[in-house]
């Protein structure tokens, strides 16, 4: 039975066809829902700049990924902290040396920093030359190289420029404070870096 646009069937109501355009009986078909689109999209904030999701990029160069200040800092750290293992047992034996056999302190201790040292500053040396990396930098993964190339560079160069030279110019007043607020530049490059033509990257 026929009631308006329904038809009864079964005790329900349900559409009753409608007539197509060429006078045949048509269907009313569902209407599909869109899809929504997936979470974590642009649709979730329309507000958001482009690329608002991406993670922060890594200073680059040329040659390698810049070595972070943090990683730097902390090879520093490490390679101070090597300097006090040699030194501190070398002079703590020397006293107890120095208290038995009442020998003067002074010549025995000085002798003994300056030979822990010496081992330590051969060891460190050895890694500079041959991977451009300190004992720090080689636990931390950074390496020193050549601002150009890339490449470790010469011995000659890496000693004498970013370490002797840089040792010297460390008794001018100021110099050590002037030579770390340079890494804070958009290169990432302290004094000793540019006198000795180096930057440290990550490996």
């Amino acid at each position: 039975m026929m009631r308006g646009n329904y038809r009864e069937a079964a005790g329900d109501l349900e559409p009753a066809p409608t007539p197509s355009p060429g006078g045949g009986a048509g269907v009313i078909t569902a209407i599909q829902p869109m899809p929504l689109p997936a979470t974590g999209t642009a649709l979730d904030n329309p507000y958001a700049s482009p690329g608002a999701d991406e993670a922060p990029r890594k200073t680059t160069s040329a040659r390698g990924v810049i070595a972070s200040r943090s990683a730097r800092l902390a090879a520093v750290m490490i390679d101070y902290v090597c300097v006090l293992l040699v030194t501190v047992p070398v002079l703590s034996s020397a006293i107890l040396v120095a208290a038995s056999e009442q020998r003067a302190f002074g010549e025995l201790g000085v002798a003994a920093t300056l030979a822990g040292l010496f081992v330590l500053g051969i060891v460190q040396a050895s890694y500079l030359v041959r991977e451009g990396q300190t004992i720090g930098k080689k636990l931390l993964k950074i390496r020193i190289v050549d601002h150009v190339d890339g490449e470790i560079p010469h011995w000659s160069r890496l000693l004498a420029m970013r370490y002797v030279l840089n040792t010297a110019l460390r008794q001018i007043p100021l110099y050590a404070f002037v030579d770390v607020l340079f890494i804070f530049g958009v290169e990432q490059r302290c004094v000793h870096d540019y006198l000795a033509g180096t930057k440290v990257i990550e490996i």
